[in-house]
C-alpha cells in the first residue's frame, strides 16, 4: 500500500472555462502543488491494473467557531458539508494519474471521508486490488441478479 500526505487545504474539482485567450484552468496552479509533492513522495513506476483509493480530507476549522462547537469538530462530532466530497476526490485522482496510477479508469474501490482539523490536508492510500477476484467475494444484495 502506498500512503501520500499533501499538506494544503482540500480543494474541489472544477471545470476548466473559456475566456478570451483560450481556455483557463482556475485549479491549475493547486493541482501543480499537489504533483509537486507527490513526486517528492513516490518515485517509483505507475501501478497498472485495477486499484483501490482511499482519501481523507482535513477540512481547516472556520475562524468564526466557539470553543465548544470546535472541540465537537475535533471530536468528529460534527462533519464538515462543505466542499462536497466527490468533487475533491476527483481533482486528486487526476492528480495521481501518470505519477502513482497510470490511469484513473482503472480506480476500482474508491472510499473518501473529510473531517475537520486544525491542520488542513489530504491522506491519499493507493493499493493494487488483486485481479483473480471472483463472484464469491464480491458482496451481492439481496434481490440483485448474478451475473
Amino acid at each position: 500500500m502506498i500512503q501520500l500526505q499533501i499538506d494544503c487545504v482540500p480543494e474541489p474539482w472544477s471545470a476548466s472555462y473559456k475566456g478570451r485567450h483560450g481556455f483557463y484552468d482556475k485549479k491549475s496552479k493547486h493541482k501543480e502543488l499537489v504533483r509537486w509533492q507527490i513526486k517528492g513522495q513516490y518515485r517509483d513506476e505507475p501501478l497498472l491494473g485495477h486499484i483501490g483509493l482511499d482519501f481523507i480530507f482535513f477540512i481547516p476549522i472556520p475562524k468564526a467557531t466557539s470553543k465548544a462547537m470546535r472541540r465537537q469538530m475535533l471530536d468528529r462530532r460534527v462533519l464538515p458539508t462543505c466542499p462536497d466530497t466527490t468533487n475533491m476526490q476527483k481533482l486528486y485522482e487526476d492528480c495521481l494519474q501518470g505519477i502513482v496510477i497510470d490511469n484513473d479508469r482503472y480506480s476500482s474501490e474508491i472510499t473518501s471521508r473529510r473531517y475537520y482539523s486544525e491542520k488542513p490536508g489530504v491522506l491519499i492510500r493507493v493499493r493494487k486490488l488483486k485481479e483473480e477476484t471472483t463472484w464469491d467475494e464480491i458482496p451481492q444484495q439481496q434481490g440483485w441478479l448474478k451475473v
